[in-house]
């Protein structure tokens, strides 16, 4: 508890922000309350057990009705499927969007993420809001994080943004038919050996931990 303590300070005192590709704490989002139910398509908004909010677009949808919130055979073309009893919340086209409303100010965001490779669409983009529907950051993930899982199944990486002050309101996940399941805020970053992209982020933090300590 202390040193995640000690991170949440570090991360402060930086005021960085950041795409990063390792799992954060805080409250889970599992969405097994959608269960049972098929890919239940839907425009929402549902509010889940974690309070979270969802909703989607419904313009360029292969269903013409929202965002799957539920399971079903998912193709990801070359990054292989996502299959039951797997529940996930899915972007249902090649360039449309899903957002999850937290039920109070985040400063961390992540999720277990996967997207479509092959299959023509537009690069997936991962972008945090404030409370007034404002961009705070927006990652292209296909070419800041690309995630590759040749043909697997269930397979996929965790993707999420990080910042200096508890400002995000919003996670919205745009294009490419993009899946998120295990949908986690209101944490840090989880300690772990850091991709490239958490590289900078995981030195400013430990610069600031030892300032901390010799204090």
């Amino acid at each position: 508890m202390r040193k995640t303590a000690l991170l949440a300070i570090a991360f402060q005192a930086i005021g960085f922000s950041a795409l990063i590709t390792v799992s954060t704490t805080g409250t889970v989002e599992t969405f097994n309350s959608q269960a049972g139910m098929g890919y239940n398509f839907t425009a929402g908004p549902v509010l889940l057990p974690s309070g979270v909010i969802f909703t989607a677009g419904t313009a360029g949808t292969n269903s013409g009705l929202g965002a799957v919130l539920g399971e079903g055979s998912y193709g990801l073309v070359d990054n292989g499927s996502w299959e039951p009893p797997v529940v996930f919340a899915g972007v249902d086209g090649p360039d449309n969007w899903m957002m999850f409303a937290f039920p109070s100010l985040v400063s961390a965001v992540s999720g277990f993420m996967n997207y479509c490779v092959g299959c023509g669409a537009p690069d997936a983009i991962l972008e945090v809001l404030d409370s007034g529907l404002n961009v705070l950051e927006s990652y292209n993930l296909a070419t800041d994080a690309p995630i590759s899982t040749p043909f697997a199944t269930n397979a996929g990486a965790w993707r999420g943004v990080v910042r200096g002050t508890a400002d995000i309101a919003y996670l919205r996940v745009i294009n490419s038919y993009t899946v998120v399941d295990d949908l986690t805020f209101g944490g840090v970053p989880n300690p772990g050996v850091p991709e490239p992209s958490t590289a900078v982020l995981a030195l400013g933090a430990a610069a600031v931990l030892g300032f901390l300590r010799r204090r």
